[in-house]
Parts: C-alpha cells; structure tokens; sequence
C-alpha cells in the first residue's frame, strides 16, 4: 500500500526530530557525566588539601563549566602548600631552638592545665618520659607549696591574661624537688579566649645556693665587722650609711640611730673643717686613695667623748661613692701614757725619798755614763744632782776618789765591773759603817745594758740590832704571861666545852621544833587551799552572773574580795613553796627551754596589774636568744614573784626594765630594775629572810608578807644559782641573778639535787586583778577552778 506524500515527508521529520532529539539528550548526558568527573577531581584535590597533603593542579577539559571551581581549588592548594612549608619550616625552627635550651623546660597545656606536649630539657629535668607526661595535670609537677603559691594566681582571669612569673617548688618523678623560675604565658587566636597556656621553668637551684653563699657571705663579713673593736662607718654624703657596734658604742647609741646619723655633728669644732674636707676630697678620688686624721668626738651632751684616729678610704657602694672610715679610739692609749709618765714621776719620788744611795750607769757607745742617782748617795758623795747626771763613769770614779778612803773603796767596785752582784763593807772616818753592793743590769734578751750601785747606811742596822736585842727580851716576858694566860684560857675553854654541849641540846630541841613549824605550816597551807579556790570559784560566778544578776556595788564588792581572796591564795602558796624548801623536799624538772618566751609570758600574765598601775615594762635580751635548763615552772614563779614586786612597789607610771645577757661562763645574768619607793640600804641583807617585811620608808611601815623573796631564794638556790638586790630610797630597786644556760640536747639525765617528791602543778591560767599577790599562786587557784567547774 503506497502512503500519501504528505505522510511520507511528515514522517521524515518525525524521524528527523527524534534523531535530533536523541542526539541531545546523548549530549547531555555526555555532559552530565563529564561534570561529575570534573566534580570528583574537584572533591578529591579538596580533601587533601584539608588532610595537609598537596597535589598536581586539576586539569578540566576546555569549556567545563566549572573551570572557575578548579582553577580556585588549584590556587587555593599552591597557598596551602606554602603555608604547609613555612610552618614545617618554623617548626624545624622551634624544635632546634629547644633542642638547643635544654636548661629550660617548655610545656603546653589545655585550659584546665592538663599537659598536651613538652619539649626542651623537660624530661631531663623532670625525670619523666615524654609520653608519661601528656595528658596529666600540671599540679604532678609542682610541691604542694608551690602548686598552693601559684594556683590562686592561675585562678585569676587577669593575671591568666597577662601572663604569671615567680619562683615557685618543683617536683621530679623520684620525689625530690627543687626551685625553679616559672612563666606561664596563654596561647590564644587573633581573637577571644585561650586555648591553652605555654609554661617555661628554669632550674634555679644553682642559683639559689650562690643566693644563700650571697648571704652567707654577707653575714659573716657582717659578723666580721661587727667584732671589729674599732669604729666602721660607711659615709655618703656625710651621712652614716653603716655603722658597726663598736661606733654606736663611742656615742652610746644604738644600731637603729647610727644609721643616718651626720657624723660632723659628732666632731669637735676645731676639728669639722679638717673632717669636712678630707671627706669631700675623698668623695671626688679614685677608688682606693686613703687618707689619715685625728679628730676629736663629742657625746650627745657635746662633750668630749674620744680621741680617734680616723683611717678614711674612698670605695664605691650600690654604684655609688663612698668614704669608709674606720675610727681608733687613742682615748686609752693616750691615758696610758699620761698614766706611765705619772708612774715615772712617782718612781722618781720613790727613787729619791729610799734611805740606800743609788746610781744607775748606763752602757753608751763612748763608755758608761750616769743616768740616776738619789739624795743619799749624793749626801754620802758630797756632790750636787746636776754634777753626777750626765758624767762619765771615768769622771765619776775620779770625783769619789777625790773625797778620801769611802770613796776610794767605792770607785775601786765601780771600777770591777762584776758579771755578778758584788758587795764591799766600807768604814767612814766618823765611825759610820756602809755596805756597797755592785749588779750588771740586763736586757730583754740578757745583755749588759749597765750596772747599779746601791750604798746601804749600816749605822741604822746597827741601832735596829739593838731594838731587836730589847724586843726578844720584850717577847721572853710576854711568852711568859702568855703561858699563864693559856692556863686561864684552858680553864675557860672546858667551861666553853660544857656550855656548847648544853646549846647543842638546845638547837635539838630548837630544830625539833621548827620541823613541826614546818610541817603545821605545810599542812595548814595545803588545807586552806581547797575551800580557798572554792570560795574563790563560787566568787566568780557570782560576779559573772552565773547565779543570778548582780548590781553595781555588789559587783565592786565581789571584785575586791577577789583580789583578797587572790592576794590570800598567793600567800598561802608561797607559805606551801617555803615550807617544802625548809624540809628540803621540793623537787626539781628539769628541761631545756628558751627564755624569752617565758620573760614574755610572765610580763603577759602581769598585763592587767601593770595597766591599772601605768607601769611600762622594757625587755632586752644583749646577746641574742638564750636557751635554758632548769625547771620551767619554777623559774616562771621567780619571774611572776620579782616582776609582781616591781609592780606593787612602784610608782603610779613608772617603769619596770628587764635586761637578759650572759654572764660568768654556762650561765644567763637577768637583771630586773623598777622605779618604785626603793629599799633603805641598811634592810638589802635581811630582805631574802624568811619574814622578814622592809619599810617603805625610814620611818614607814612594814611591806609584803616577807616571803616572796625567800622562795625565789630556794628556788635559784636549788637550781646552783644566785640574787643580790641593789636599791636606793626614792629611786628604785634592781634584783640581779642568774640561770643555768643549756650546754646539750633537751633531754638530759637527772640533776643529783632532784629529789623524787613531785613540785606544785604548773601555772595554767592567770589574770591577776591587782599586782598585790604572786601571779604564780593565783595562776594555780584559777587553773584548779577550771577544772572543778
């Protein structure tokens, strides 16, 4: 069947479209399929890039739409790649850098501070292997005081920011620690909060000792100028930037007031001038010119103090100049020998008022020669004192030979010139009789230096022969009369013999006697003891309130019976302590303690007694800290004792000093000096009696119950010590005694003088209303209240 034309060419272009239309959906699937290859090239180059690896560009068949996309990615990876090699390049860099600093350690944590790398000497300093130590916190490798010194500082947001330094402990993996210098710096982006800290240390421990040898050193030359007995004083300026001890002590100054002290203020008028210069020329000089003067100081009064000799060099201190002086003190040398030219004067006068005639001839060059005679050898010569000094020993022999047979007989002994003393009897033509007696005189070291001729008078000999001969027959007649006393004496002494024996019984009985004294008063003070401290006790709760409310006058009464029924107790124990010592069976615990904080507990327990009273209480210790062994409880009693006397006996605002140095060698001088009444100079031998009560006064009455004093007697008597009291009416009174110093460890045997009977219980809590009894004995009535309530 033939088909129409139309159909026909109708059909052409039907097949014509599909042909056309397939061949496009061919082409864009060709082009779909290109653009996903193209996409995974893209993907792919992307991904590695973001794994930090780099490859070849990506290569896009021409006319790809997304070219664009690949010629970015293709740039994007040629930066990556620089950047990649600069940081490689910057951490071979940092790496070298801390391979090379191995003295320091670098650690980089996370904010809460646990450890993320470590590099530079950590693991040698630390002892810990690289790996062991990520992931742990910081706080492993500090000590518990550094890790608390730093961790405040860490907390705070600004000082995180800025970044922390200081010197803080550290700790190694085998426990030891040592000092290390710390900078902790946070690690952030351009902007906002760390990500994490960087932290540097330093090992300081070399620095730390030359540090403490620094120190040392500075104190040992410190010490070593200290000592020194001459004055040292570094200038600047004119003023005292440093004096030494033996400084303060030519003007009676302390260390706290040389230091500023303008130095030509303390010289003599006549002598600032001289000072002045001397000290501004050596300001200007080179370090090391030196320059000596004399000067006279003055105390503060502006009198005279010292002669000195001053030793002024130019030095430098703190970059600065400076003159240090160095002051001797010629005050003595010159008084010595103002002192040998006085001796000289009065030996001369010794020399000239001797009855024996003298002359001394001293070896010279050109012979001897005379260097001393007397008035009796020039009586004896016939020649004046301005003819014999000065002459020649030839000359001399010829002016005696001249004056006849003595003379003679005396110039032929000058003239033997003996190596030993020599003697001659010389016969006068008057009758009298003289013996002559020649020695060599010697040097230090043995030589001849001359000789000396000493001429004895025997007349007077003669005539003291005879006085002699009249006293020998004076003491036959007494030997006699003595034979006969004897006799009288024997009769008297077996009558003495009788009597003592009958004293004897006596003092038994005597001593039976104050043995049951003794032992009533020990007795009695122990039983008073008991209601006394409950009295006490109900005392005080009756003022404090605890029984009910008080009012106003109640409560002064209640406070004033406190204070009698104080005052009682402390009589009463001090009556206990005196009688245990009469029976000689108190008991000493010894231990090694220091004193200065017993001096101050015993000031401390007075403070209420010495406010009422306005008395100011000094304490000085002169050579340091003091360590003491004896009983502790016993030594704070004499304390409490002396110091509550200083208090009752003073003066309304007056002062109390109390000075500890040392004094005879294994033993502490402790001096306590008040400003109260004082003692009447007559009554300081009987004061450490037992019962005995000084007078205020002359003609005052009676003071204290006179027992005190004689416990604090025991007590140092116990321990192998001393007092003495010194005192002056309307002035004053110092006690002055000592303790044993501590020569070994605390604990050490038994004293021989302890006895196994235990001593009264140790003050516990004192608070003493008025300075009227012993704040020994009221600390004890309040501790026992305290444990009964």
């Amino acid at each position: 069947m033939e088909l129409p034309a139309g159909w026909l060419a109708g059909i052409a272009v039907l097949a014509a479209a599909c042909g056309m239309a397939c061949a496009a959906a061919l082409l864009a699937i060709t082009a779909r399929v290109r653009q996903r290859r193209d996409l995974r090239d893209i993907v792919a180059a992307i991904e590695e890039i973001r794994s930090g690896k780099t490859r070849s560009r990506v290569e896009l068949e021409p006319g790809s739409e997304l070219a664009l996309v690949a010629d970015a990615v293709n740039r994007l990876g040629q930066d990556v790649g620089i950047r990649l090699q600069q940081a490689e390049h910057a951490d071979d860099g940092l790496r070298a850098i801390l391979e090379t600093a191995r003295e320091y350690a670098v650690l980089a944590t996370d904010p809460d501070w646990d450890i993320r790398a470590l590099g530079g000497g950590a693991p040698t300093m630390f002892g810990w292997e690289s790996d062991a130590l990520v992931g742990r916190s910081l706080s492993v490798l500090f000590d518990d005081t550094g890790w608390k010194d730093i961790l405040p500082k860490l907390a705070r947001r600004n000082l995180r920011e800025k970044g922390i330094e200081g010197r803080y402990g550290l700790r190694r993996k085998d426990g030891s620690t040592f000092p290390a210098r710390v900078t902790v710096r946070p690690t952030r982006p351009a902007a906002g909060d760390a990500t994490g800290f960087v932290i540097v240390v330093q090992d300081v421990t070399a620095e730390t000792r030359l540090e403490a040898e620094l120190r040392a050193s500075e104190e040992r030359y410190r010490r070593l100028v200290e000592g020194l007995p001459a004055a040292v004083a570094v200038l600047r300026g004119g003023l005292v930037v440093y004096g030494n001890a033996a400084l303060g002590g030519l003007f009676g100054l302390s260390a706290a007031e040389v230091a500023g002290l303008r130095l030509r203020d303390r010289v003599a008028t006549s002598d600032v001038l001289v000072f002045q210069d001397a000290v501004a020329r050596l300001e200007r000089a080179q370090e090391g010119e030196s320059e000596s003067i004399r000067l006279t100081l003055l105390n503060g009064g502006g009198l005279p103090a010292a002669r000195v000799r001053a030793a002024l060099t130019s030095a430098r201190h703190d970059d600065e100049a400076v003159v240090l002086a160095v002051l001797f003190d010629e005050t003595a040398e010159r008084r010595l020998e103002a002192e040998l030219r006085h001796n000289e004067a009065r030996l001369d006068e010794v020399v000239e008022a001797a009855a024996e005639g003298l002359v001394v001839v001293a070896d010279a060059p050109s012979g001897g020669v005379v260097r001393m005679t007397n008035r009796a050898f020039l009586e004896f010569a016939g020649l004046e004192k301005s003819d014999v000094l000065g002459l020649s020993e030839d000359e001399l022999v010829r002016r005696l030979t001249a004056r006849g047979e003595p003379g003679r007989s005396l110039a032929g002994l000058i003239l033997s010139h003996p190596t030993d003393p020599a003697r001659v009897r010389i016969e006068a033509e008057d009758g009298r009789a003289f013996e002559a007696m020649l020695a060599p005189l010697r040097g230090r070291r043995g030589a001849l230096d001359g000789r000396v001729l000493v001429l004895r008078d025997l007349s007077a000999t003669a005539a003291s022969e005879r006085s002699l001969s009249a006293s020998a027959d004076a003491l036959r007649r007494g030997k006699e009369e003595l034979e006969a006393a004897y006799r009288e004496m024997k009769a008297e002494h077996e009558d003495v013999v009788r009597r003592e024996a009958d004293l004897h019984r006596v003092n038994e009985e005597l001593r039976r006697l104050d043995a049951m004294k003794s032992d009533l008063l020990a007795s009695m003070s122990h039983e008073l003891q008991t209601p006394l401290v409950s009295i006490r006790g109900f005392t005080e709760m009756i003022l404090k309130g605890r029984l009910g409310p008080v009012n106003a006058e109640q409560t002064r009464g209640l406070e004033l019976s406190l204070r009698n029924i104080d005052r009682l107790i402390g009589l009463i124990d001090n009556l206990l302590a005196l009688a245990r010592m009469e029976r000689e069976v108190e008991s000493l615990h010894l231990s090694v303690f220091p004193l200065e904080p017993l001096v101050d507990e015993a000031v401390e327990l007075l403070r209420e007694a010495t406010t009422q009273k306005g008395v100011q209480v000094s304490r000085e210790f002169a050579d340091g800290r003091f360590q003491v062994r004896a009983d502790r409880d016993k030594i704070v009693q004499v304390f409490l004792n002396l110091l509550g006397n200083a208090v009752k006996f003073n003066r309304q605002g007056g002062r109390i000093d109390i000075l500890v140095q040392r004094g005879d060698p294994g033993f502490a001088t402790i001096e306590i000096h008040d400003t109260g009444m004082g003692i009447a100079e007559e009554e300081l031998a009987s004061i450490f009696d037992r019962y005995y009560q000084a007078a205020g006064s002359p003609s005052g009455p009676r003071r204290g119950s006179g027992i005190g004093l004689a416990v604090v007697q025991g007590i140092l008597r116990l321990h192998g010590c001393s007092i003495e009291a010194k005192s002056r009416l309307g002035e004053g009174t110092s006690f002055r005694f000592t303790l044993p110093l501590a020569v070994g460890p605390a604990e050490e045997s038994p004293s021989p003088r302890e006895s196994p009977v235990d001593s009264p219980p140790a003050p516990s809590e004192v608070r003493p209303s008025e300075p009227t009894p012993p704040a020994s004995t009221q600390g004890r009535a309040r501790f026992r209240i305290i444990r009964r309530s």
